[in-house]
């Protein structure tokens, strides 16, 4: 029985099929940033709250891990950079450095740290089996949220206290939910291809 290619980009795109690399590569990354863009826009601001809530997280959990460690951060690399130099792909349709380095910016900056960590995780399989790819979705949350409640807290001389409560307890809801579609999504996939593989 051949063995289904790791990550997910890779056995959705037999062999053959397959354009030159670096062609691929840049078809790739723009659909990836394309698609970070619109779930950028999926956003939500209840009142008192300094974090929007957003699709990007949940954009991210499926880029990194569909795409893999490399592919994944240079996605997330690309679309950080366009929406710093003005395109208005940050969440509510924002851009430029200062929301780079502003009060949400760590958050953009985890998720560059978190789609290596799922992508590396996808290439070791994590992602073909729910157990494993819940808790890869939950490190992946981790590193999205470390340094954006620490990025918060320093941006406005908050204790970490209340940074970490504003800028993570808050969504906790919201994260499960994304960790639970994205965890069982993936390996969902994975078993639909390896039945029609043994077809």
């Amino acid at each position: 029985m051949t063995t289904l290619a790791h990550p997910l980009r890779l056995a959705l795109t037999p062999r053959t099929a397959r354009l030159s690399q670096s062609l691929t590569n840049t078809i790739l990354i723009t659909v990836g940033v394309g698609f970070m863009a619109a779930m950028a826009q999926v956003a939500i601001q209840p009142a008192g709250w300094p974090v929007p809530i957003t699709g990007q997280t949940f954009g991210m959990l499926l880029i990194g891990t569909s795409y893999g460690a490399a592919l994944g951060v240079s996605t997330l690399g690309v679309y950080l950079l366009i929406g710093a130099l003005g395109a208005p792909i940050f969440s509510q349709g924002n851009s430029g450095f200062a929301v780079l380095f502003g009060p949400t910016g760590g958050y953009l900056f985890g998720m560059l740290l978190a789609s290596f960590a799922v992508g590396y995780l996808a290439e070791r399989k994590w992602d073909s089996k729910v157990p494993t790819a819940l808790l890869q979705m939950l490190i992946g949350e981790a590193l999205i949220f470390i340094p954006g409640v620490l990025m918060l807290a320093a941006s406005y001389r908050m204790g970490l206290g209340d940074a970490f409560y504003n800028g993570c307890v808050k969504f906790l809801g919201v994260e499960a939910i994304k960790i639970a579609l994205a965890g069982t999504l993936l390996p969902g996939i994975w078993a639909v291809l390896a039945r029609l593989r043994t077809k």
